[in-house]
């Protein structure tokens, strides 16, 4: 069916009075249901039973389902749709990722238990699901206006009371315009999305893989489907000619771990290829000298050769590609191919040399030397079929052709090499010369590594940590609200800077349950001045509430703040770093106390903050503190893994109203890539009359300016 833009009019709006006013008599069954009726809860039962008088999913609810993509959430999504309809329930699909055929073909499977289902399964599910499924047929992205409309005509005209939407990523910040989809009219509004983009990023990302430190040059990614190493090279050739005759003054080398894979196949692979002749060639040579017959050490190409040979047939046959890691098989099982065939044409050649027959010679060699080979070769295939089966695509390409090949040299040195000695010796072009003894030996050694894990002192005392992280913290109470300039220069490994400068303006919490609001005003670069990010920090373990002011497009923008760890625009400080925090956020755990290492005068206490909210960027911290005025004066930020990420040195304190201390300069250096952040503070202004009106969403344009 079709709704026509007249009756959708009718349901633009929120909703009609008639409905929310309603006398106390309506709602008397359901109290009486609340309290005499053995299942209280209400609502939608999940498709699990152990759920049933845990979880529902209640009317005029909104419940989202969230993970990663592949998780299997619009699957699941689908089994709440049939068990809401076997409930009785009348449902509407909004997919704007899968077409309705897409979606009824799952739902057909999971109704019926089949992968393919039969067509009395699927004439069941039609006339059971009817006038109880209904999907709306739009695909892509929807103005949320347009289905909040549609929500509301379906629930009055088709008794609709389910409503599945996947996924609520489509409804974009411009109601899906299409005059916003265009490059912005100027540079200003680029880089304002540019940082809000920015300011979204997850867990320890930034844009410095994307675009250099100080903005003046950006990197250009192209996403080819599958090609091999000669189309590669052809297409990098192209890339620099269009250069060449268009933008020369552009020009830049191609980068990129697959370029770097694909000049690594084009160089290497023929080298590997051309170094395995040789030494297969060196091989004969010696098997020569040593049995002086050079018959034999002609003979001696052939099976170190045929099983390489057999081998990469059968893998282009299979697979039809070869990789660089499969292209070491060669070099890698020559060793091992050479040293079966050395001893069995050893053994033969020594039964030749007492005078024995060329067959009586084969069956020497098999009696003396083919339990050995056979049992190493087969000991060799297993181990590497085994690894043949990695998930890791360079080791499992590796072992499986290993192992094919491996079998080849097996198959050629007992079915192949014999017929071929006693063929040989029947012609009667050569003669035997009598050989001396040699044998090939491989040595493997096995290095072991010990990962020494840090260990907390037995005389750490987590009542000293405790006392005195409480201490720094009551030391800096009472301050009011504070405004204060700011510069940020960041550097990357190679020296390079760039600098951002804002003002921040910060309101102590008065109740010690809230946190502190503060708003950051950039002011350089030129492009993203006016743009200002307001915080509303919360206690453990609630998430902060952010919102930023783009003066380009003169817009408020509600932004995610659940990403504690993200870089703040692209510099060594997290936003967890910069945010307010409170001494029950962590355990604090004393370990020792020292000469402070910037003044051997003070004492310093380590103090160790484990923080107790799992989504914290870091293991543990430690803190040296002096012990005169409780100043911090750096800090070691340990990741996840328990290795040092990052330490933050405070410098240049200055004490303000007698009371309180603030360092004017703080460096977080990272140990981890290099790149460091200086932030160098101005005069601190203390108690400027703010109010929690000064730090709302509404008045964030006002504070921008």
């Amino acid at each position: 069916m079709e709704i026509t833009e007249n009756e959708l009019k009718r349901y633009d709006s929120v909703g009609s009075v008639e409905r929310k006013v309603r006398p106390s008599n309506d709602f008397t069954s359901e109290v009486f249901d609340f309290f005499f009726n053995e299942e209280q809860l209400q609502g939608v039962k999940l498709p699990f039973r152990q759920f049933d008088n845990k979880f529902r999913l209640r009317g005029e609810e909104l419940t989202i389902l969230a993970g990663i993509n592949g998780a299997g959430k619009s699957l699941f999504a689908s089994q709440c749709l049939l068990s809401a309809m076997e409930q009785g329930h009348k449902c509407l699909s909004v997919s704007l990722e899968m077409s309705p055929k897409a979606q009824l073909a799952r739902m057909w499977r999971q109704a019926s238990l089949q992968n393919k289902p039969d067509m009395e399964a699927g004439l069941q599910f039609t006339k059971w699901s009817n006038d109880k499924l209904w999907f709306y047929d739009q695909h892509g992205t929807v103005n949320p206006r347009v289905l909040l409309s549609v929500m509301r005509y379906a629930y009055d005209k088709l008794g609709i009371d389910v409503f599945l939407v996947d996924s609520l990523m489509t409804m974009n910040m411009n109601s899906d315009d299409p005059a916003y989809y265009r490059i912005p009219d100027s540079d200003e509004e680029a880089s304002q999305f540019l940082f809000l983009y920015e300011l979204s990023l997850g867990y320890g990302m930034d844009l410095t893989d994307q675009i250099n430190v100080d903005r003046s040059s950006t990197r250009v990614s192209a996403f080819v489907d599958y090609a091999t190493t000669r189309q590669l090279i052809a297409l990098d050739e192209k890339i620099q000619g269009w250069f060449d005759k268009n933008a020369p003054e552009l020009k830049s080398p191609v980068t990129g771990q697959t370029h770097v894979y694909t000049m690594i196949s084009a160089r290497d692979v023929p080298s590997m290829l051309q170094g395995t002749s040789l030494a297969l060639v060196f091989i004969s040579f010696v098997i020569f000298l040593v049995l002086r017959n050079l018959k034999l050490g002609l003979v001696s190409l052939v099976p170190n050769l045929v099983p390489a040979i057999m081998g990469f047939g059968l893998w282009g046959y299979m697979v039809g590609n070869v990789t660089l890691a499969v292209s070491i098989v060669v070099a890698m099982t020559l060793g091992i191919v050479v040293d079966d065939t050395v001893h069995f044409i050893l053994k033969y050649a020594n039964a030749r040399k007492r005078g024995d027959s060329a067959e009586d010679s084969v069956r020497y060699a098999f009696k003396s030397v083919g339990m050995a080979l056979t049992v190493t070769s087969l000991g060799l295939v297993i181990g590497f079929a085994i690894l043949g089966q990695s998930g890791f695509a360079v080791n499992r390409d590796m072992a499986r052709l290993t192992a094919i090949t491996l079998s080849f040299a097996l198959f050629v040195d007992f079915l192949f090499l014999p017929p071929l000695l006693i063929f040989l010796d029947r012609m009667k072009t050569m003669k035997t010369s009598t050989a001396t003894t040699a044998s090939l030996t491989a040595v493997a050694v096995i290095a072991a590594s010990f990962a020494i894990m840090p260990v907390t002192g037995a005389n750490a005392s987590n009542e000293k940590g405790l006392a005195i992280a409480t201490e720094v913290d009551n030391r800096d109470k009472g301050w009011g609200d504070v405004t204060v300039e700011g510069e940020m220069v960041l550097k990357n490994k190679a020296g390079n800077e760039s600098v951002r400068k804002f003002r921040s303006t910060i309101l102590e919490a008065a109740d010690a349950s809230e946190g502190d609001r503060s708003i950051i005003t950039f002011s350089e670069p030129r492009d993203v001045r006016g743009t200002a990010l307001l915080t509303h920090s919360k206690i453990e373990p609630d998430d902060d509430s952010q919102w930023i002011f783009l003066p380009a497009v003169k817009r408020v923008k509600r932004i995610s703040s659940s990403n504690r760890t993200g870089k703040f625009v692209s510099s060594e400080f997290s936003y967890e770093d910069l945010g307010s925090e409170e001494v029950a956020d962590n355990d604090h755990i004393w370990l020792e106390d020292a000469a402070c290492e910037h003044d051997a005068a003070l004492t310093c206490a380590a103090v160790e903050s484990r923080p107790k909210n799992k989504r914290s960027g870091y293991s543990r911290r430690v803190s040296f503190i002096d012990l005169d005025e409780y100043r911090v004066h750096r800090i070691d930020f340990y990741n996840r893994r328990g290795d040092l990420e990052k330490s933050l040195r405070f410098e240049d304190y200055r004490q303000y109203e007698g009371q309180f201390w603030r360092a004017h300069v703080m460096i977080m250096d990272n140990s981890q890539t290099g790149k460091s952040t200086r932030l160098a503070w101005g005069d601190y202004s203390f108690r400027q009359g703010l109010t929690e009106r000064d730090f709302t969403p509404q008045g964030l344009p006002k504070a921008s300016r």
